[in-house]
């Protein structure tokens, strides 16, 4: 029988239609640390702070930038209070659990997956939205992404 001693626990929190979703797998999560005794991280991984399509500054609006970083800025407040939050939600149940933020220097699942290996995880559950069609091939699939590239475990719960 698998018995992970520290669990990843990848979430989306910087949007608010992400935060029923990363409570529902954080509750997940932490039903199993609590049955395996195992401890749990639980990661926001910050994408990319740089577009990745070439972008011409003569054609931007002015203060184009200034405005995207004041974005990015409110996204990672957001979202570090939503980790917070959820750190607690995993502790209030008596989980050993600690919090990160990283940002994603390649893509989103390869970054988790660095992540798992930095923690010394040894089982990711991350949840899958079940995307189709187009919206799949235009936006992938994180969790694809990560049971494919990583060493360990990886538990998908559906996000729906």
């Amino acid at each position: 029988m698998f018995n992970p001693k520290h669990i990843l626990v990848p979430v989306a929190v910087a949007a608010p239609d992400d935060i029923a979703i990363a409570q529902n797998l954080v509750d997940t999560a932490t039903d199993v640390a609590r049955q395996t005794g195992a401890a749990m991280t639980i990661a926001y991984i910050e994408p990319l702070a740089i577009p990745t399509m070439p972008l011409d500054i003569g054609m931007m609006p002015p203060n184009a930038m200034e405005a995207m970083s004041s974005l990015r800025a409110a996204n990672t407040a957001a979202a570090k209070k939503n980790l917070h939050d959820l750190l607690e939600r995993a502790k209030k149940a008596g989980v050993r659990a600690d919090a990160r933020i990283a940002e994603a220097t390649t893509g989103v699942g390869e970054s988790i997956v660095h992540v798992a290996d930095d923690a010394k995880c040894d089982l990711i559950i991350v949840s899958s939205h079940g995307r189709k069609g187009v919206s799949r091939l235009l936006l992938g699939s994180v969790a694809e992404r990560t049971a494919h590239l990583s060493t360990v475990p990886v538990l998908l719960i559906h996000a729906g």
